[in-house]
């Protein structure tokens, strides 16, 4: 990413000239206190938001103007923090919500038509090695607990083996069980040598999942270091808006 600048709903600059990058085999962890951009930031990385300047490039291509589902094929994996509204079609079945992003695939078509059979198969899959508790396939998706719902849309992605992973508030709301589920995935994808973009404001994931760290303040980092550099006592000053000079400063006359 590339001085990036993008505006939030209400019009007002959300994301302030930002530049990061994220290599493979690397989880980098934004850290912030909620409503600092984050969200909007994940969404112009997904194409859900337009970038009002600058540039998003993926494996050394400008994808900036790139639609959605142009960013699906091209790799990128998208977990959002809304489980219900952006994670899946609610009203739909848990199989069709698996499929969703593969059925375009030569290997579910037969001629123009879709192989349903094979799509059935596949989600059946997925369901049975994520260990989603449901009774039926055809189940709407919005009547999945809040851990099924999140192993639903995880296993999802991460059956499409992407190259990019961007997760946001991934186990907010989630029982102990559902959340070391979801904390173990990402660092799985880490060790497979997947980039991954954890957006969380939980010190516990920040610190025990990212190999980086990225304090995101009023649309800004306010510094970004190797994990374990600052202590969390000068996290939570970057969180606040000091600078990580200011903040260590700020510390050693404590």
């Amino acid at each position: 990413m590339q001085n990036l600048f993008v505006n939030s709903n209400k019009g007002v600059l959300a994301v302030n000239d930002l530049t990061f990058d994220v290599a493979g085999g690397e989880v980098i962890g934004i850290a912030g206190v909620s409503g600092n951009g984050q969200i909007e930031l994940a969404d112009a990385l997904t194409g859900n938001r337009d970038v009002i300047r600058g540039k998003v490039l993926f494996k050394g291509k400008d994808i900036s103007n790139d639609p959605p589902v142009k960013r699906i094929d091209e790799g990128i994996s998208y977990v959002p923090g809304d489980r219900i509204n952006v994670g899946v079609a609610g009203n739909r079945s848990v199989w069709e919500n698996i499929i969703m992003k593969v059925y375009r695939l030569p290997k579910f078509r037969k001629g123009l038509l879709l192989n349903n059979v094979k799509l059935k198969e596949y989600a059946e899959k997925i369901i049975k090695q994520y260990n989603i508790f449901l009774p039926g396939i055809n189940l709407p998706a919005l009547l999945l607990s809040g851990g099924n719902l999140q192993k639903l849309i995880i296993g999802r992605e991460i059956e499409r083996d992407c190259d990019l992973y961007i997760y946001v508030y991934p186990t907010r709301g989630l029982d102990v069980g559902a959340t070391e589920f979801v904390r173990k995935a990402i660092l799985q994808l880490r060790n497979e040598g997947k980039a991954v973009i954890l957006i969380s404001g939980d010190f516990d994931e920040i610190f025990g999942l990212s190999d980086r760290i990225a304090v995101m303040y009023e649309g800004k980092f306010t510094g970004v270091f190797k994990n374990g550099e600052h202590s969390l006592e000068e996290i939570g000053l970057m969180m606040s808006g000091c600078t990580e000079e200011e903040a260590v400063k700020e510390m050693s006359n404590v």
